[in-house]
């Protein structure tokens, strides 16, 4: 059975450019304009994400509330200061990219396999405590100092715990898809974050490399 997706707010265009796209990913979507008809199409389907404009905000503070539903919400830029910070929510900047949207289609579905706590503000794994509201990350009573990036990667891979992200997949998830920047910026930001909270960061514990492939926090 394919997942189905819903695709809220958006400029019809844009809408149907999403569900095409989606469609010939193999997924089912579904388009609604307004917010009385998200709620009826929710009540009446089983949705395992929904794609929501931030034009739609209210619409999104009510579903986080009521259903515990994967959400990616499209902002108009990449600051997420002030936005809640939601384990089942992720946000992405316009305009869209497509290969950057599947990816985080995928990493928000497959974020289900795992439990953060608490619901709205800590992420913990292995000794890692991630604030995701102050950003200050700690490991047993040390407190971290991370860059911007470095703490960008870190609570990626924590919240896809296992799952092996290449370094172009990082680049374009974490400098976005215009970016200048090359896939060896990826490698020595995850090597200065290995200096910060590995004991060896030779031998690490938390950020491990699966060798052809990419980066993982280990589980």
């Amino acid at each position: 059975m394919r997942d189905v997706i819903l695709i809220v707010g958006c400029e019809p265009l844009i809408a149907k450019g999403i569900k095409f796209y989606l469609e010939q990913q193999g997924y089912d979507a579904d388009i609604v304009y307004n917010e009385s008809d998200i709620f009826s199409k929710v009540n009446l389907k089983e949705y395992k994400l929904i794609i929501l404009d931030e034009i739609q905000f209210k619409a999104y503070q009510k579903l986080i509330k009521k259903y515990n539903i994967n959400i990616i919400l499209l902002i108009d830029n990449e600051d997420t200061t002030g936005y809640p910070q939601n384990k089942n929510c992720m946000y992405l900047s316009k305009p869209i990219d497509m290969q950057r949207l599947k990816m985080f289609i995928d990493a928000s579905l497959r974020k289900d396999e795992y439990t953060y706590t608490p619901y709205d503000k800590v992420i913990q794994e292995k000794g890692i405590s991630i604030d995701t509201l102050s950003k200050v990350v700690t490991e047993g009573n040390r407190d971290i100092n991370l860059t911007s990036k470095e703490y960008d990667i870190l609570k990626l891979l924590v919240l896809n715990k296992n799952i092996v992200y290449s370094r172009e997949e990082l680049l374009k998830l974490i400098w976005g898809s215009n970016s200048d920047r090359n896939a060896r910026t990826v490698d020595v930001h995850v090597r200065r974050l290995r200096e910060k909270i590995e004991k060896d960061p030779a031998t690490p514990e938390y950020i491990m490399t699966k060798w052809g492939e990419g980066y993982y926090f280990g589980g």
